[in-house]
């Protein structure tokens, strides 16, 4: 191979690249003449833009736009001025409240005061009461005192009497002459000074004799031999009369009939067995060969 034909050999490889590079090469200038404005596509684009111009379809879409913010502006508004409004309330309600609470508070002071004014008071009234209870235990002592003072004089006068009951009532009848008939039947020689019928108690069917027989021996004498005789009875004194037994007993005080009558009931409670009168004080016995218990207010009942 010559030195010209040397020169301008090429391998089959830089050929075909050659060959690419050319095609590139003329599809550029090709493309290039088609992307070049001419005055004829830029009047047709002027066109172009005044009949785009001339439609109103994009002035509506974007009125349209335009609303749609309004709208939405105007709800965002109308949120916050119902918001003010509920913050308004609110705050008035809270104003309210303040309000009230002063007032409570007003009204606990106000209450606080009172109270501590009736404590006051109240303590001076348990003062004062408790003054007058002492006083009054005191006085109850002294009335307990009085009472048995003139329950004493009161039967000291009762020395010389005693009441017999189970004699029948009858017309004209002579009492002095009937105390007199059973002084001979019990074995005692005593002279009456008055017998004259009484009621002691309501609920007595028949009224009893009550005879004054002059001294306290005599009336010691009387009543033991009547209580010696279990069989002493109406018809020992007249035939006619019924068989009912004659009790003779001292003349108590209202006082003592009334401890008497309480002691009785006390004793069947506590099964006491014995409960009697002698010398008019009261005495009981629980049972046989037990220690004697005399009575003498009502406060010895709380000790049976």
């Amino acid at each position: 191979m010559n030195m010209e034909a040397r020169s301008k050999w090429e391998c089959d490889r830089c050929k075909n690249s050659g060959e690419r590079s050319k095609r590139i090469k003329n599809k550029g200038d090709e493309s290039d003449s088609d992307d070049s404005i001419t005055s004829e596509d830029t009047g047709r684009l002027d066109e172009s833009v005044k009949y785009a111009a001339s439609q109103k379809e994009p002035q509506m879409v974007g009125n349209k736009n335009l609303l749609s913010v309004i709208n939405k502006l105007s709800d965002k508004i109308d949120k916050m001025h119902s918001s003010e409004l509920t913050m308004s309330q609110k705050m008035d309600k809270i104003d309210g409240l303040v309000n009230d609470l002063a007032d409570v508070k007003k009204s606990i002071i106000f209450m606080s005061e009172q109270f501590d004014s009736f404590c006051t008071e109240l303590k001076t009234m348990r003062e004062s009461m408790k003054q007058v209870s002492e006083e009054n235990r005191q006085l109850k002592e002294i009335t307990a005192v009085l009472k048995v003072k003139v329950d004493f004089l009161e039967q000291n006068t009762k020395r010389g009497d005693v009441v017999i009951d189970g004699i029948p009532e009858t017309i004209n009848e002579n009492c002095l002459q009937i105390v007199q008939e059973l002084s001979k039947v019990i074995n005692v020689d005593v002279a009456p000074i008055s017998a004259f019928r009484i009621c002691l108690n309501q609920d007595d069917k028949h009224r009893k004799i009550l005879a004054n027989l002059g001294s306290e021996s005599a009336r010691i004498a009387f009543v033991a031999s009547a209580k010696k005789m279990s069989e002493l009875k109406a018809n020992s004194l007249i035939v006619s009369w019924p068989d009912h037994r004659i009790c003779v007993n001292e003349n108590l005080t209202q006082f003592r009939r009334e401890l008497l009558r309480k002691t009785k009931l006390k004793a069947k409670e506590k099964n006491i067995k014995f409960v009697w009168v002698r010398n008019f004080n009261i005495y009981t016995r629980k049972q046989e060969n037990e220690k004697v218990v005399q009575v003498r207010s009502e406060d010895d009942l709380l000790k049976l």
